[in-house]
């Protein structure tokens, strides 16, 4: 079943996003991102002023595929509650999305402030 919304500004259909409205894949998306995280926070003590070129590509790779799933999540809870903005559910949803990426954000911090040092 397409999960169609329509708008004003024209339609789209999340499942382009997330396949299903059940809300396990939305979860398992959540459950994804937060390995990613766990992983990347484990290769933390690689980070230091020697670090090979091949490291640091492969921390700016977890780094980017942690932000777009993140992003994902986020349209998703987005666009969904734009589609019912009386629903109770779709605007926890979108607070839940909220309060996780600025979780996961603060988790990932360190690479940036390593970065940002000039290492």
């Amino acid at each position: 079943m397409t999960h169609l919304i329509r708008h004003k500004i024209g339609s789209w259909r999340l499942d382009d996003l997330i396949n299903g409205t059940n809300g396990k894949e939305f979860q398992r998306l959540l459950e994804s991102i937060g390995r990613k995280v766990k992983y990347t926070e484990g290769k933390r003590t690689e980070l230091h002023n020697n670090i090979s070129k091949e490291r640091f590509e492969e921390f700016l790779r977890l780094i980017e595929e942690i932000a777009e799933k993140v992003g994902i999540a986020s349209a998703y809870a987005h666009l969904s509650y734009v589609a019912d903005t009386t629903s109770n559910e779709r605007a926890a949803l979108v607070t839940k999305t909220e309060m996780f990426a600025s979780d996961i954000s603060n988790r990932i911090l360190f690479f940036d402030l390593w970065f940002k040092k000039g290492n």
